[in-house]
């Protein structure tokens, strides 16, 4: 048997590659003919939706496609999602294939209605699947989406893992669609994501400079960025160099916006964002979707510590919280529990090598107020826009449900008498 084998080694190699070579030039026929959808972004004008998808181009016949792919766009608008998402599966010549698309980004131009009703054709049609990621855009969602061709091509085409690691970090929330729609349908009826938001280098510095810098900075920042396109362009011009296209493609870098601002919803209308950083930094503290994040301690007066501010960055936490109606009031027992944490930073002008036990207390004790600070700054301001975004109604509905139904007719009234009580607790916090 073993001689029969290897007399025949050479037909049998060439059978084999008979068999598959016909199959695979059948499958690369196949994937040239499609194109993948990776993002789709909707805005509405008039009484039409316009649909935007981010589609990845790739290189007929190279077996790599992550060497030559590319990002590109392709929009249509129609009077329904079913019918703008029917033009879009042909328009680029291709069939598009939606198992890959992992976000949506909502346009502000939808905020003015119910936006559950134009995320549940994804649902009952199951175009993407329900884990895709949702995010909203402060303008244009066509407009933001177009930006991620400026970025590198695994963040532009994988916003779910980015917002996924932005959760983790306290930067961002990762929320799904199946998520959105079921916050909506909870007995809070308050849903929530996170606005995606790019700016180039250039416009960074360009805020900052109006916010806090002299108009001789932001001068001087346009002046040589302005300086800088020129001459590369003389350049690339005169020596036939691609210098000046890469100074282009540096400037037009985009970059998420850290602390991504919280957009809020109920009954899936909106009803206003978290913005302020304060804000923003006391949601993430009071979930446990996230456990990393820092924290800036003001006013610590104690032996060599007189004031200036001291970073902590918090890397490991849990939140625990339940509502209690105690006598005539209605609280939201908040506690968290900082399970590891470290000063990263002292911002005065002499070198303290080590605290005393005195300034240590004080750090701690400071800490806590920060964080408490932050936390209930975001409840008042969520609440002032009717957002119940640490969902109490829903606690006091599952486990204090006489006294919730007996007292409150609505989470609206509900929400209108609820406060807040938060304890901190810090098991470890390292120098």
């Amino acid at each position: 048997m073993k001689n029969k084998i290897k007399k025949h080694t050479v037909l049998i190699i060439l059978l084999v590659i008979a068999l598959v070579f016909p199959t695979s030039l059948s499958y690369q026929a196949r994937l040239n003919m499609r194109v993948i959808v990776t993002g789709l972004a909707i805005d509405k004008t008039d009484d039409e939706y316009m649909l935007t998808a981010q589609i990845v181009k790739t290189s007929p016949g190279n077996e790599s496609p992550g060497q030559s792919a590319m990002i590109d766009f392709v929009t249509d608008k129609a009077k329904n999602l079913s019918e703008a998402v029917s033009k879009l599966a042909y328009k680029a010549g291709k069939v598009s294939a939606f198992s890959h698309t992992n976000f949506l980004v909502i346009g502000n131009s939808l905020l003015k209605e119910d936006v559950t009703k134009c995320l549940d054709y994804f649902i009952r049609d199951k175009v993407i699947k329900n884990s895709a990621l949702v995010l909203f855009s402060g303008g244009s969602a066509e407009e933001e989406i177009k930006k991620t061709k400026d970025t590198e091509l695994s963040v532009g085409i994988g916003l779910q893992k980015v917002f996924l690691f932005k959760e983790n970090e306290g930067d961002g929330l990762m929320v799904t669609l199946i998520d959105f729609l079921n916050q909506n349908k909870m007995y809070s009826c308050t849903s929530y994501a996170s606005e995606l938001s790019f700016h180039t280098n250039d416009e960074a510095k360009q805020g900052s400079a109006g916010s806090g810098g002299s108009n001789s900075d932001s001068g001087e920042s346009s002046s040589s960025g302005g300086s800088s396109a020129t001459s590369s362009e003389t350049s690339g011009s005169s020596s036939g160099s691609d210098s000046g296209g890469e100074s282009k493609q540096a400037e037009s870098q985009q970059y998420f916006d850290p602390e991504s601002p919280i957009v809020c919803f109920v009954k899936g209308l909106f009803v206003g964002k978290l913005e302020k950083e304060e804000d923003i930094d006391g949601f993430m503290l009071a979930k446990n979707l996230s456990q990393k994040t820092n924290v800036n301690v003001q006013n610590v007066k104690e032996g060599r510590l007189k004031g200036e501010p001291i970073e902590v960055s918090i890397k490991k936490k849990k939140v625990k919280s339940k509502v209690n109606f105690d006598g005539e009031k209605l609280v939201l027992e908040l506690k968290i529990i900082i399970t590891k944490a470290e000063i990263v930073e002292i911002m005065t002008a002499e070198v303290i090598a080590g605290l005393t036990d005195d300034e240590f207390n004080a750090v701690k004790e400071g800490l806590k107020k920060q964080i408490s600070s932050e936390v209930s700054g975001c409840f008042e301001t969520a609440k002032s826009f009717g957002a119940d975004v640490f969902d109490a109604y829903e606690k006091a509905y599952k486990w204090k449900y006489k006294e919730t139904t007996k007292n409150y007719s609505s989470p609206t009234e509900f929400l209108k008498d609820l406060k807040i009580d938060i304890k901190v607790e810090i098991k470890q916090l390292d120098y």
